[in-house]
């Protein structure tokens, strides 16, 4: 099979708007959609609902914790309110993931 790999730099980005992307390749005989990604409004991740909240976790590649926020349905001001402590209970013991999460909240 073909393998068709495709990056795109967007910017700039209004941080106070979230939106929706997906990429639509062609070539003779056939159109390749792929799925759609929602990038949620950056400028107060405090306001995040839970899907927005998602968004951002998937983004994040932290498997565990996506899955605690999809759980407990946890909005934006959660979300950035864990500790390292309730990170650690919630299932993220590896370091390195507690690091990710952290430059993420930062960059923010």
């Amino acid at each position: 099979g073909q393998v068709l790999h495709v990056e795109a730099r967007l910017s700039p980005l209004d941080p106070a708007r979230g939106y929706r992307f997906w990429i639509e390749a062609a070539d003779p005989g056939r159109r390749i959609k792929s799925a759609e990604v929602e990038v949620p409004q950056r400028s107060n991740p405090e306001k995040w609902k839970p899907t927005e909240a998602q968004q951002w976790c998937a983004s994040l590649r932290i498997p565990e914790l996506q899955k605690v926020v999809v759980q407990y349905c946890m909005d934006g001001s959660t979300l950035l309110a864990l500790q390292d402590e309730d990170l650690k209970s919630l299932g993220l013991a590896a370091p390195f993931l507690l690091r990710r999460y952290r430059a993420a909240v930062e960059a923010i």
